[in-house]
């Protein structure tokens, strides 16, 4: 399971999303909902059971942390549907993914068991062979995570877009050494007057 944020704003961020990976996370996201939910003590009535491995995957403890997280994998989830539906040429409502017709109304009707926080943050899903990101880093902001989910998408086979362009992070010839210049871009930083 894993939740690729391409882009801050989730329903960019599915829009993304190649043909096939639309219709994967589809599942994986509905997936991740439910062990969400689970973990907040909706444990028999979710609509996809989840193991205990799954419960303890980082992106399923992510999703259960606070409202803005759990909201914002709500909003991808239906984006993610409005872009099976597009891409299959389904009517409106009429050619739902049954992964999003099983969890959706459920996950949306228990919404308001999360807690706010104030504060979306993404997290990284996958092993260190993947990130670019410098380790002595400690904080990561949701930019630098979103390039680095752009750098490990970009490494997968060749996917296509039907009714959508490619994104153009997919386009360049050389997506490593653009994404490795758009990381030593030095921070902005403030300083204290003595």
């Amino acid at each position: 399971m894993n939740i690729f944020v391409t882009d801050p704003c989730p329903i960019k961020s599915a829009q993304t999303l190649s043909d096939k990976l639309v219709n994967k996370m589809l599942v994986e996201t509905g997936q991740l909902l439910c062990g969400a939910l689970q973990l907040k003590g909706f444990t028999t009535t979710t609509p996809y059971q989840m193991s205990k491995s799954q419960l303890g995957h980082p992106a399923t403890k992510w999703a259960s942390e606070c409202s803005e997280n759990f909201n914002w994998l709500l909003a991808h989830f239906e984006a993610l549907n409005k872009e099976y539906m597009l891409r299959s040429k389904k009517e409106c409502g009429v050619g739902a993914h049954t992964s999003f017709i099983k969890v959706y109304d459920f996950a949306k009707m228990h919404s308001d068991v999360f807690e706010p926080k104030g504060e979306l943050k993404f997290i990284l899903c996958f092993d260190d062979k993947h990130r670019i990101i410098h380790k002595a880093w400690s904080v990561f902001t949701a930019y630098k995570i979103v390039i680095a989910y752009k750098h490990f998408y970009g490494y997968k086979t060749r996917h296509t877009w039907t009714r959508r362009k490619i994104p153009f992070w997919l386009k360049r010839e050389d997506v490593m050494s653009y994404l490795l210049n758009k990381m030593r871009t030095p921070p902005i930083r403030t300083f204290k007057k003595v």
